[in-house]
């Protein structure tokens, strides 16, 4: 009866009242997170139309045309038979720098694999391994794939940054190959040139070649290297050693390590000496789930060894990032629908979960970092000892019902016969000692389904702000330094939004320290608000946004 009684006074509506109205809650100041906008599901999306689906093909697309939307590299290569002219892309899938208009500007844009090699090498494998393309490493805008961009290696790299931030991105980098160039081991060691003595570099000739590209970057303001896979990708001292040299030529430039999961050793421990570090690629159906036990593991493998390094990066779970202090690597995309060729894009599709269709979630997340930047592993957390599984068709993963950092667990309650499920529930305390709360939606049989619960969380502070992100059925918010001693009100907006806030209704907890919220206030909050920009809209596809809520409130003392 408690809880009817409560939805019942909470049913009552949303004011505009502007007495003591903060004014926005999301600041205009861009982040200065280091999430970034990814490229590779995009050259895998465009892949499906023009070749089919292997990483040779990913590669293809990445290049001056689909960036710009130009048909430079096209006209360049036609008369050559380079991969045949199959290559020119559908100019509704070109102009990949013109997406996410409202939030360009607190986001890196990370070309990945292959920037640095020649435009007909893509499928050059001289010894039969991936990572065996001579070109790999060189760490130079190729001017086959970026014809408009002329000059030496330092000229080239600075034109094509320069001409990146001038459509709006904070910054720009690329996805690095984990190993020494083949294609320069004779220039640097004298001896022949094979894909072996390339893994035998001295340790000086490494720190040499490493060094120059690294200033090379700092030199042209290609400030993120994303590091990947290749002969040394799960050598601990190359790694190691990389972060360093960055440190001592080029400050400035963001290393970002893999820990890695499949095929090979899993290397969580990296975090202790990584700027980022990724928690890797996840199986699409099973993403939430993984990447909550990843970033949990992480977690517990030790403190980052400088001040301000340590940040995880957690891919395109945007919610689960913004819930648990971690940085953003998007991989969606606003090419809603079917491939190009009218097959199914699997990668986003799992369940009924149609993450392209839930672009506002990116918004959300990522307008939050204005708010709260992510911050180190400083080994405070806490994970419950409850597992939840989700499951696939076919395959499922366990992951802790409950994640917090520098905070209490958040605590669940509302379950019962009818509501027997859970859903992840995630919080943290910023550095700023604002508070996020992320409840995470469930994959079960492989059906997305929402589980709204009762959650209660403990803020820090009542004069600080808490960002909420899912759906839930009723949230508590327990500040541990209790309320304002006189009157109040709770403000609130979408995040998505830059419209003033809203006063919100609320009861008060029986302790007096805390404010009980209705889930379909916040939900209100962000009802009807759709993705709209122009990268969507000139597609064919219908598009209507399926993000959950996120939002930011704040209690403001009455004067």
């Amino acid at each position: 009866m408690k809880n009817l009684a409560i939805f019942t006074l909470l049913s009552l509506g949303l004011s505009c009242a502007a007495q003591n109205n903060p004014g926005s809650l999301v600041p205009t100041t861009p982040s200065e997170a280091p999430d970034y906008y990814c490229t590779w599901n995009l050259q895998g999306f465009v892949a499906g139309h023009t070749f089919g689906a292997g990483s040779n093909d990913f590669r293809a697309e990445m290049n001056e045309d689909n960036l710009f939307g130009t048909h430079k590299v096209y006209e360049e290569n036609k008369s050559k038979n380079i991969d045949g002219a199959e290559y020119m892309v559908d100019s509704r899938y070109q102009g990949w720098l013109d997406h996410f208009p409202s939030i360009r500007q607190d986001l890196l844009f990370v070309m990945d694999d292959s920037w640095d090699i020649p435009f007909d090498s893509n499928s050059k494998r001289p010894h039969g391994h991936n990572y065996d393309n001579e070109y790999l490493a060189t760490l130079t805008i190729d001017p086959t794939r970026f014809p408009s961009f002329d000059g030496k290696d330092t000229e080239r790299m600075t034109k094509l940054t320069d001409a990146v931030k001038g459509k709006g991105w904070k910054g720009f980098g690329g996805w690095i190959c984990a190993q020494n160039p083949i294609c320069l081991t004779k220039k640097y060691t004298g001896k022949q040139n094979t894909f072996e003595n390339s893994k035998n570099w001295s340790l000086k000739q490494e720190e040499k070649y490493w060094k120059r590209r690294l200033k090379e970057s700092q030199d042209a303001g290609f400030l993120y290297w994303k590091v990947d896979w290749g002969n040394n990708d799960r050598n601990d001292e190359f790694r190691r050693r990389l972060s360093q040299w960055g440190r001592e030529v080029a400050p400035d430039v963001v290393i970002e390590h893999a820990s890695f999961q499949d095929g090979g050793p899993h290397k969580p421990y990296y975090i202790t000496f990584s700027e980022v570090l990724r928690t890797y690629d996840v199986r699409p159906d099973l993403s939430q789930a993984q990447t909550i036990s990843r970033v949990a593991e992480v977690l517990g493998k030790g403190k980052a060894e400088r001040k301000n390094w340590g940040i995880i990066n957690c891919e395109d779970e945007a919610y689960i990032a913004a819930g648990l202090g971690c940085a953003i690597g998007i991989m969606r995309h606003p090419y809603v629908g079917l491939l190009p060729n009218g097959k199914p894009d699997e990668v986003f599709e799992a369940g009924n979960r149609k993450m392209k269709n839930r672009l506002n979630e990116i918004v959300r997340a990522v307008r939050w970092h204005r708010i709260a930047t992510p911050f180190s592993a400083d080994g405070q957390y806490n994970v419950s000892e409850e597992m939840l599984f989700d499951s696939g068709t076919k395959n499922r993963w366990e992951a802790p019902a409950r994640v917090s950092r520098r905070m209490p667990l958040p605590e669940i309650t509302g379950i019962d016969s009818l509501n027997p499920e859970k859903p992840y529930v995630l919080a943290s305390l910023y550095d700023n000692e604002c508070t996020a709360i992320a409840i995470i939606n469930r994959l079960i049989d492989g059906d997305y389904k929402q589980h709204k619960v009762d959650v209660k969380v403990q803020p820090k502070r009542w004069d600080r702000k808490v960002g909420v992100f899912g759906h839930c059925h009723s949230l508590t918010l327990d500040y541990q330094n209790g309320l304002p001693e006189g009157p109040f009100k709770v403000f609130a907006q979408d995040l998505a939004s830059d419209d003033a806030p809203i006063e919100i209704p609320y009861l008060k907890t029986d302790s007096g320290r805390g404010i009980i919220i209705s889930g379909s206030t916040i939900e209100d909050l962000c009802r009807n608000n759709n993705y709209s920009y122009s990268e969507v809209s000139h597609i064919d596809a219908d598009y209507t946004d399926l993000s959950d809520p996120g939002i930011v409130l704040l209690v403001v003392a009455d004067e």
